[in-house]
């Protein structure tokens, strides 16, 4: 069974959302509290063969060290990527501060180890409405 949409309609924050994944690597990126972890849950139910890669899990470190947490992330997608198992790697984060960066670093680690992968990139927004 292949699922190439997934529409949403007033679940939790959402109102309407048409969603297209892939095999490989399916960012959803936005503000917080924008729907990122509802929507890669939603995802979760509808797709089978698929992981979430929590970004909150691996910065949960006392003391915070960022290079652990990249790397944490880093091997968890490459993991998922590597197993028989996974088609579709949901990775929900967002890009405030220098986060944009840090997501450049694993997807750049990532291929450099020459996985093949595809990058499929959504783009949670919300309006005022």
């Amino acid at each position: 069974m292949w699922i190439s949409d997934l529409a949403l309609s007033d679940f939790r924050s959402h109102q309407q959302v048409v969603l297209r994944p892939g095999a490989g690597v399916v960012s959803l990126v936005g503000p917080n509290g924008v729907g990122k972890s509802t929507t890669a849950m939603m995802m979760l139910t509808k797709l089978t063969n698929s992981a979430i890669v929590d970004g909150d899990w691996c910065r949960a470190m006392n003391p915070y060290n960022i290079d652990t947490v990249v790397r944490n992330i880093y091997a968890l997608i490459k993991n998922y990527l590597l197993c028989d198992d996974i088609e579709t790697v949901i990775y929900p984060y967002g890009f405030h501060g220098d986060r944009k960066a840090r997501y450049d670093m694993i997807i750049d680690m990532l291929s450099k180890d020459k996985i093949d992968f595809s990058v499929f990139p959504v783009i949670l927004t919300c309006s005022l409405e």
